[in-house]
């Protein structure tokens, strides 16, 4: 049998040596292993050696993960809103229930969640509360105002004279006039009026209108305008103000311009909408704008046609009479164009456009880029109050003063007449405002906006249209439209809602209402979000077989209403939040509303936690130490000993000194106060003897050692008595130079933990690094060594691959020898 011997790791490129051992009878590997074995005795050693310090630096690796808990649980007692767990209640959990944050601060608040809300109603604002807003000139001239508060109306009557009298206003009534007015006015026991000094970049006046009774059903309208202010909302309604016996006709959409406007529509022949040859209606506006719809042969019943201004209108079969007409009133939203400056130097921004939000809101802008306007682009990012947010690019070629769009029918706009410059960083707000300061509701909850349609006869086989059609709604003042190809079904319309991509937050759903019916089952939409500012307004379409217009709101977008410690301290007035989880009305509390009424929410110290968070700060200390003790110990069991690994090593000495040290000193700045406490072992922490057990090679070694402890009483008395001064002996305090416990063994667990590469190098990464250091010059020692003996077993290999061939050779010389005195005897 022939034995391949190959070289070992570096031996060089000496090559193969064989050789069998059969001529000599003698297994020649073996005694080469046998020798190379004993050769390799300082190998062995130096392993031996180098495991020695890998075990070492293993030690200071599980040291320092001690250390590293140790710094963690010292740094959540090292502040003052840390060490203070607190706890919290509400004494009405069918009202609020309540969390908090350890920033809580101990206390009782007042919360009332609203019912019966009053409705308070805002014009826009003007800049002089002195100013005559009483009349217009024109067909407005000489007309009474007229306010309804809930189905019952208040007459403001106009006079022509100089002065007013009680219940009365002429042409050159004040916002203050006004308010006296109105509450003057004779039978008015429905609404309250009083001017507001707004507090926005614009500042300017508003007056408001607060019915006097609370509830959904008490909301105002001001019904006859003839005032230079505006009340409404950007909406459209199908006010008939002349009689109208033709096919029913109805509005959709938002209106784009920012005063009111009346849209007067007339007939211009007889006819059947959608049979008649040519059927023509006119349309105008007040303010010279006019149009013509087609209604006849060429006209889909049911299908939109656009007006103007946001505005569509669409008639139902029915005929119609030459000369009949009807009017539609459209109302713009209020919005102040206030803007506030940026920095000195940068061209001046400035407002503009209709908004069509449903509440007042304020959005912050901010220069992304520097740069000349005109010159380059340049981005501009904003967000909202209501968390909208995006980047607008000013273009290449901008010129002062053009309006750029934001959000909502929010423009805004650079004047470059002192400054063509914007400069990275600057920022600026523009505050817009509704109509609504306050929605009249019946409860004080958040509600996401339900809209419900009136029924179709299945979800699965009835198409919502036999042509292609559209589908659109508006909601956060985000329109949508989409296409509904021919065919499609409710529960395909459904899909199609749901999946869309833009969906700016509304969830579509089917309702069957068991009936039976042919109204059976009800598309449901519903806004993602509570809140008044998320409402779902002007759903419209062209779909042949389901009227998009037969949605009710069956349940309305509407903001939560407080009131905390009785603040606002109106009593018709609340807090606002388009949520029911309210987290910044009390400081560190979280309140989840759940109904209306009172409660009680009380803050207080949760001294059974702050206490664990003491005992669990103690348990790390003790882990470190126990670690350290149990690394350095030397104990002796009967004829067996133990010596740890880190045994008579001066830096886990130093460790175990500095941390004892600063655990039973005094806390440094607190000497010089009149603080109770000064010391841990003053509440309860000091050091006493135990017995600590080690668990090494399948064996338990114990050894007593001393461990700190607490004294649970002592510590129960310390923080029912004095926990502010408990408190100072642990947190850092830097305004009154006071370095407590906690701050001190952190900062010096950081120290002692800092990386090699730092410049204040922690004192076990140079003990790791050095022995990281040793374990390497031990690498090189048995590299060396391990060229060495292959060469060794190289040469020795070589020597009984010759010795097997000389052998070899004598054998054969013996070989013949015998043969030859064998032909010698036979002759």
């Amino acid at each position: 049998m022939t034995l391949s011997v190959s070289n070992f790791q570096e031996s060089g490129s000496a090559g193969t040596v064989q050789y069998s051992g059969l001529t000599s009878d003698t297994q020649w590997a073996d005694l080469v292993d046998e020798m190379v074995a004993i050769e390799r005795i300082n190998i062995n050693r130096l392993e031996s050696w180098k495991s020695e310090w890998e075990e070492k630096n293993t030690v200071i690796s599980n040291l320092e993960s001690r250390l590293l808990t140790l710094e963690s649980t010292a740094k959540d007692l090292n502040a003052e809103y840390k060490f203070y767990k607190r706890t919290s209640t509400s004494s009405n959990d069918d009202v609020a229930a309540v969390t908090n944050t350890d920033f809580a601060k101990t206390g009782a608040h007042s919360l009332t969640v609203g019912s019966d809300i009053p409705h308070i109603l805002g014009s826009q604002i003007v800049a002089d509360n002195t100013a005559a807003v009483g009349t217009i000139a024109g067909t407005n001239y000489g007309q009474d105002l007229t306010i309804n508060v809930g189905g019952n109306t208040i007459t403001v009557d106009y006079v022509a004279a100089a002065t007013e009298s009680n219940g009365e206003f002429d042409a050159n009534s004040s916002l203050e006039g006004l308010a006296t007015a109105i509450n003057n006015a004779a039978g008015n026991t429905y609404v309250t009026a009083s001017v507001r000094e707004e507090s926005s970049a614009a500042g300017g006046y508003r007056l408001v209108l607060s019915a006097d009774t609370g509830g959904s059903d008490n909301r105002i309208d001001v019904t006859g305008n003839p005032l230079n202010l505006n009340f409404n909302d950007s909406a459209i309604s199908n006010t008939v103000e002349t009689a109208w016996t033709g096919a029913a006709a109805t509005t959709h959409g938002t209106s784009t311009v920012f005063e009111d406007r009346t849209y007067t529509f007339t007939a211009t022949a007889s006819g059947t909408v959608g049979q008649s040859g040519s059927l023509l209606i006119n349309w105008n506006d007040d303010d010279g704008n006019s149009g013509t719809l087609e209604v006849g042969n060429n006209y889909t019943t049911g299908s939109e046609l656009s007006v103007a201004d946001g505005m569509s209108v669409r008639f139902e079969a029915g005929s119609i009479t030459n000369g009949e007409e009807f009017k539609v009133n459209a109302y713009g939203n209020v919005q102040d164009p206030g803007t506030s400056q940026m920095n000195a130097g940068s061209a001046t921004p400035s407002s503009g456009g209709h908004y069509t939000g449903d509440v007042n809101n304020k959005f912050e802008f901010k220069i992304l880029d520097s740069g000349t306007l005109g010159s380059g682009a340049i981005d501009v990012s904003w967000k909202d109050a209501y968390g909208n947010t995006d980047t607008f690019t000013i273009p290449e070629g901008y010129t002062s003063g053009q309006a750029i769009d934001v959000h909502q029918g929010v423009t805004v706009a650079f004047d470059t007449t002192f400054s063509d410059t914007l400069t990275a960083g600057d920022s600026f707000t523009v505050n817009v405002t509704t109509p609504t300061i306050q929605a009249g509701q019946d409860d004080g909850l958040a509600r996401s906006e339900i809209q419900t349609h009136a029924g179709f006869p299945d979800d699965l086989t009835t198409a919502v249209t036999t042509s292609d059609g559209s589908f659109s709604y508006t909601y956060n003042g985000t329109s949508r439209a989409m296409i509904v190809p021919a065919g499609a079904t409710l529960k395909d319309l459904v899909g199609l809602i749901n999946n869309d991509a833009e969906n700016p937050g509304v969830t579509a759903a089917i309702v069957n209402d068991g009936s039976g019916l042919n109204t059976a089952y009800h598309l449901q939409l519903t806004g993602d979000q509570s809140g008044a500012a998320f409402g779902i307004k002007n759903i419209t379409g062209s779909l042949t077989n389901f009227d998009t217009g037969g949605f009710a709101e069956t349940q309305n977008a509407q903001n939560a209403m407080v009131k905390i410690d009785n603040y606002p301290s109106d009593e018709d007035k609340y807090l606002q939040r388009n949520t029911n989880t309210i987290n910044d009305v009390i400081s560190g509390v979280t309140l989840s509303l759940l109904d209306t009424g009172t409660s009680t929410i009380t803050v207080s110290n949760d001294t059974a936690a702050i206490k664990e968070s003491i005992k669990g700060f103690v348990d790390a200390v003790n882990e470190v130490m126990d670690y350290i003790k149990a690394m350095s110990a030397h104990i002796e069991k009967g004829d067996k000993t133990y010596d740890g690994p880190m045994i008579g090593n001066y830096t886990f000495q130093i460790i175990q000194q500095r941390l004892n040290g600063l655990l039973a000193g005094n806390v440094k700045g607190l000497a010089d106060t009149d603080n109770e406490y000064t010391l841990l072992s003053q509440i309860g922490i000091s050091t006493a003897s135990s017995e600590m057990s080690i668990e090494y090679n399948e064996e338990t070694w114990t050894k007593t050692a001393r461990r700190w402890e607490v004294d649970t009483a002592t510590l129960d008395k310390a923080l029912n008595s004095n926990i502010e001064d408990v408190c100072r002996l642990f947190v850092n305090d830097t305004e009154n130079d006071i370095q407590g416990i906690a701050e001190q063994i952190r900062e010096e667990a950081e120290t002692l933990t800092n990386d090699y590469v730092e410049s204040n190098r922690g004192i076990l990464s140079v003990l790791e690094h050095n022995y990281k250091s040793i374990i390497q010059n031990i690498d090189k020692k048995i590299a060396r060594e391990e060229t060495r003996i292959a060469m060794v077993e190289e040469r020795l290999n070589k020597k009984f691959a010759n010795l097997e061939a000389l052998l070899g050779q004598l054998g054969g010389q013996e070989d013949s020898l015998n043969a030859m005195i064998d032909q010698f005897s036979n002759d």
